[in-house]
């Protein structure tokens, strides 16, 4: 204990002498060292030298990494003129009638492979990517539903693809095709709508709170976008790529849309098409808005794999029959809302069934 007590003394004699030999006190050492510190402002400076530092390597990064995927994917199609920008378009196929796919937002046009391997000798087919999705470029402005009908029609004239129109869209896709129906009926033998949204759906409270995560989240995505942070995402499987529009795809093909959903071009153009569902104000599916165009509905019998759930999502879209006195809902089991990937045959019964039809009313 004793020895204890001297210890400490001597360290305290010590350290006053080697103050007064260098000329310091106590208190004048401590304010010299104080005066050393980060101030306050300092600290904030270098977080905000940091921030800045570490987005501009993302920046350089992001766009090194575009260039080098632009350099490895070979286009599978062609790039066509509507107006101030252009859309990838993809033609195959023959026949008297045109077959023109509408996807959902967000997803691929390979996701139409299976359907289009089948009919391929049968019908003129086409497929494209929206303003800002896959190979299209970014026309810059605001996306509303006028102009998404006008870029179709502009891009099926420039692709040589005529009518008479079977469209075929899934979700959101199924919006553009009843909308472009419904203006251009002289030139649409019938419309497939695979599991479409519907506005019933779209202007109801519980679906307005979903789109407003959904915005608030592909607002931060597309802000991350310009500086590589979706792209080391979906490289460190922070994000998940596997979605069941992918399952029947190639790895080379999954590495091409993985290519496109990382840049900011596809990240904005996902945003501004949910920010047209945020705002929507439409009134497509009104009742005989098709009354001339046959029209098959693709429902999927369990969407939610939940009894009660999917009873009122059936009735829901049965409402959509309403659209012409040639409609008929078509409920389709074992298969997920990408009925095009999962049931493709039904798809194909769908499109036959109005091809057939339609041929029958014209003789």
């Amino acid at each position: 204990m004793d020895y204890l007590c001297y210890y400490h003394i001597w360290k305290l004699i010590s350290w006053r002498d080697i103050n007064l030999k260098l000329g310091f006190s106590t208190n004048s050492f401590y304010r010299y060292i104080h005066r050393r510190k980060k101030t306050p402002e300092k600290v904030l400076e270098f977080i905000v030298f940091f921030i800045i530092f570490i987005l501009f390597v993302g920046l350089i990064y992001q766009f090194i990494a575009t260039q080098v995927d632009k350099g490895k994917y070979k286009m599978k199609g062609k790039l066509v003129s509507v107006g101030s920008y252009r859309v990838f378009t993809n033609t195959s196929g023959s026949g008297s009638y045109s077959i023109v796919f509408i996807s959902d937002m967000n997803t691929p046009v390979e996701q139409w492979n299976r359907v289009k391997e089948e009919i391929e000798g049968d019908y003129r087919l086409f497929c494209y990517d929206r303003n800002g999705y896959g190979w299209s470029d970014s026309s810059g402005d605001e996306v509303d539903m006028k102009k998404t009908i006008s870029e179709l029609k502009t891009a099926l004239s420039k692709s040589g693809v005529y009518s008479p129109y079977i469209l075929v869209g899934h979700g959101y896709g199924g919006l553009i095709a009843t909308e472009y129906a419904k203006k251009y009926s002289e030139n649409v033998a019938g419309v497939v709508l695979i599991d479409s949204l519907m506005e019933e759906e779209i202007k109801s409270e519980e679906f307005q709170k979903t789109i407003n995560k959904q915005v608030s989240k592909a607002k931060i995505g597309r802000f991350l976008s310009y500086f590589g942070g979706i792209r080391l995402g979906y490289k460190t499987n922070i994000l998940n790529n596997d979605e069941v529009f992918l399952k029947n795809m190639s790895d080379s093909e999954k590495e091409l849309f993985l290519s496109h959903r990382v840049t900011s071009k596809h990240c904005t153009a996902y945003y501004k098409e949910l920010q047209i569902l945020q705002n929507y104000e439409g009134n497509i599916q009104e009742e005989n808005a098709l009354e001339n165009v046959f029209v098959q509905v693709l429902t999927p019998a369990k969407k939610y794999n939940n009894e009660e759930k999917d009873k009122q999502y059936i009735s829901m879209q049965g409402n959509l029959e309403k659209l012409s006195s040639k409609a008929e809902q078509v409920l389709v089991e074992d298969s997920s809302s990408y009925i095009q990937v999962d049931r493709p045959e039904t798809v194909i019964k769908a499109i036959n069934k109005i091809v057939k039809e339609s041929s029958k009313q014209k003789k």
